[in-house]
């Protein structure tokens, strides 16, 4: 058993427990031993327990490095996809620029349009008063004095609905220079919807367009007698004077 002594001027003194007085404790060589045993394996242990843990921290710092070289990997591949992508598809837009343009240039040939490269390849068939006949107020039916025109496009009926009607919105569509195809009709600007639509619009917004030539959503029509898809719309006011060019001859 542990002795508790405490250091005097006339040596050790025995205590009765490990108290505050006490300075020393006497081992026997068993016990102390065994201490030292005790104390090996803790430090044993607590480098077994570092070097574990540096190998753990080493290996997740390569997983890490690794993972991140595969993002990047991954991320530069990703890169070179989408560029080839781009390319593809600034080649195939050029492409199809390329051959709306022949279409155009040969519509315009065959209608004998001039010039024919820079010709719009767009004529107005007709354009007439009509009434339109829409539900007011309180469900109340009322007229307005509409205009109704037509347009050929230079698109003919081997072309779908469907690109035929992405193809002729270019007539709404401001060039940088803020003009449209339409705006050379007169039409001031464009509402994509009906009248009752623009109705309510302006009832909301308190605003009133009396005075200008405002186009309405625009329909389709395949005209297989003469090939050309054509285009037909309501607008508010009459045409302006129609360039000699945008004449029907």
């Amino acid at each position: 058993m542990p002795e508790f002594k405490k250091k005097t001027a006339l040596g050790l003194r025995d205590m009765p427990e490990c108290g505050q007085e006490c300075t020393h404790v006497l081992l026997t060589r068993s016990e102390y031993d065994g201490l030292l045993a005790k104390v090996a394996c803790a430090e044993r242990d607590a480098r077994a327990a570092y070097a574990e843990a540096s190998q753990k921290i080493a290996q997740a710092e390569r997983n890490s490095a690794q993972a991140r070289e595969a993002a990047y990997a991954e991320v530069d591949a990703m890169q070179k996809d989408l560029e080839e992508a781009n390319h593809k598809i600034e080649y195939f837009n050029g492409l199809n620029k390329n051959l709306l343009r022949i279409a155009r240039e040969r519509a315009n040939a065959d209608r004998k349009l001039r010039p024919k490269k820079t010709h719009t390849g767009y004529v107005v068939l007709t354009s007439s008063e009509k009434e339109y006949r829409y539900k007011a107020m309180r469900k109340e039916t009322a007229v307005a004095m509409l205009w109704e025109t037509t347009l050929q496009s230079p698109y003919s009926v081997d072309f779908t609905e469907e690109q035929a009607r992405a193809l002729t919105a270019e007539l709404v569509q401001p060039n940088e220079h803020g003009e449209t195809l339409v705006g050379r009709l007169g039409i001031d600007t464009y509402h994509n919807g009906n009248y009752e639509d623009l109705l309510h619009e302006q009832r909301c917004s308190g605003r009133k367009e009396g005075s200008r030539n405002i186009m309405l959503k625009p329909k389709l029509r395949a005209n297989y007698k003469t090939g050309y898809w054509e285009v037909i719309f309501l607008h508010t006011k009459p045409l302006g004077i129609v360039p000699e060019n945008m004449r029907v001859r």
